[in-house]
This record gives C-alpha cells, structure tokens and sequence, in this order.
C-alpha cells in the first residue's frame, strides 16, 4: 500500500510555478506533470533498470523539488515533533525519511509506468494555502484506484506532501510506524532504522 501511494505522488509532481494559490493551479500541477512524468519513465525505463544512478538524479531534479519533505516529516513525527526539534535531531530525521521514501519508490516503480491519472474536478483551496486534489489512477493491470493529493502552495509553488488511498495516508502510515518506534527505542535509533527499511 505504502509503495502504491509513494508512486501515485511521485508520477504525479513537477515543479511549476504559479502566480496564486488557485484550484486550477492546484490540479494543474498534478494533471499535466503527471503526463510528463510518465512519459519519461516508460522511454527510460531500460536506462533507469541498469544505472539506478540516474534515476536517482532524475528524481532529485525533476521530482524531488515538488514534495514538500519537511512538512512530511513534521506530520510522520506527529506528537513527537516538538521532542525532536528540541534535541536538534529534526534535520536529521527529515534527510533519512526523504532517503526512505525515495529508495522505496525506486525498487517499484516499474510496476506503474503504465499507470494513468484522471483528474476529478476542481478542489478547493483553503485559507492557509492547502487543496486536495481527488483523482483517479489505473494500474499497469488496469485496476482503478481512488486517490487524493494533499497539497501546499508555497513560494509560488505547490508542493505535495501527502496522499490517499482508500482513505490511508500514506503519511499517516508512516507516523504510526514511527510513533511506536520513539516510544520504544527514541529517535535516533528510529533513525538508523529508517536507512535500512523497504
């Protein structure tokens, strides 16, 4: 589920800038970079199979500017949040989730080049710059899926940092995980667990 819905975000993001937070910026971030994003992964598909170096450099400069990383960690944190900026280990946690996340997408990405995204309706922005985009995704094997993209306008830009599938967060999931993790061992091994998880 978690691999499913980390491919449906980064198939779904580039970075475009828009003048304003408006709801067609908002689903125009994801309808038309999906497309774009796609495309590249199906023509490269071979190239990023035999040199996961440049897929990884693909993702950093042409997706990775687009996910809002921070804000994802500070919602996985969840109630230890504070905790963790008062001991200065947030950076820290933040770098090993965006690894986390991106190494998970790169061993299962080739599952969904095929995917499609449908755009359902204009979303509505509220009044701290957030919209939720609802689309809908067709699998490699032509399954459908309902999902929804939260997103952040910031610095002229939307950011994604979260999505939904069947009503799970992707986000959500993680803090879970993670919440019972400090609770058991604290952060930093949380940490040094992050760099090895699938």
């Amino acid at each position: 589920m978690k691999k499913f819905l980390l491919v449906s975000i980064l198939a779904a993001v580039s970075g475009v800038v828009f003048a304003q937070a408006t709801p067609e910026g908002a689903k125009a971030m994801i309808e038309s970079q999906s497309g774009e994003i796609l495309q590249e992964l199906r023509a490269n598909q071979a190239t990023y199979q035999g040199n996961p170096a440049a897929f990884n450099q693909f993702i950093n400069s042409r997706v990775a500017p687009s996910l809002a990383f921070d804000r994802m960690a500070e919602i996985a944190l969840g109630r230890h949040l504070q905790a963790v900026r008062d001991a200065g280990k947030f950076e820290a946690f933040s770098a090993a989730f965006r690894e986390l996340l991106i190494r998970v997408y790169s061993k299962s990405w080739t599952q969904y080049t095929n995917a499609q995204i449908t755009i359902l309706g204009l979303p509505t922005v509220d009044k701290y710059n957030r919209a939720r985009v609802r689309a809908q995704i067709k699998d490699n094997a032509g399954k459908q899926h309902a999902m929804e993209f939260a997103l952040w306008y910031d610095g002229g830009v939307w950011k994604l940092y979260d999505a939904t599938f069947s009503n799970i967060s992707l986000i959500s999931g993680y803090r879970s995980t993670f919440d019972t993790e400090i609770q058991k061992n604290g952060v930093d091994a949380l940490i040094g667990k992050m760099r090895t998880m699938e």
